[in-house]
């Protein structure tokens, strides 16, 4: 689920270590998660600091996130499908190279007249 705090030091989820290491002042925050729409699984978070302006993130600052956040997830889907269809067409190319070669065929002829005497 989305979070938007108003104050992140004010915020129990939030760690001010980071902001104290680097030497950055964390006033808002707004974190969409990244969810695939097929599998249902988060694939990560999408997070912006510091609203400019008036400081705090809107509703509307938060469903144009999420928008983008959806969008992010259905291409990570897609180049995971991708992937996964490219590696299924080498298997099926090296099967197919495996059972039209020569070898093959010989083992095939060769079964077939030890079968029939």
């Amino acid at each position: 689920e989305s979070v938007n705090i108003e104050d992140a030091y004010n915020d129990d989820r939030f760690d001010i270590r980071v902001d104290k290491k680097l030497g950055y002042r964390t006033k808002s925050v707004l974190c969409v998660p990244v969810v695939a729409p097929h599998a249902r699984e988060s694939k990560g978070a999408i997070m912006c600091l510091n609203k400019l302006g008036d400081g705090q993130f809107s509703i509307f600052d938060q469903e144009i996130l999420e928008a983008a956040a959806s969008l992010t997830a259905v291409a990570i889907e897609r180049a995971e499908m991708t992937k996964k269809a490219d590696q299924l067409y080498k298997l099926c190319k090296t099967i197919q190279d495996m059972t039209t070669g020569e070898t093959f065929q010989t083992n095939i002829r060769e079964a077939a007249l030890r079968t029939m005497s």
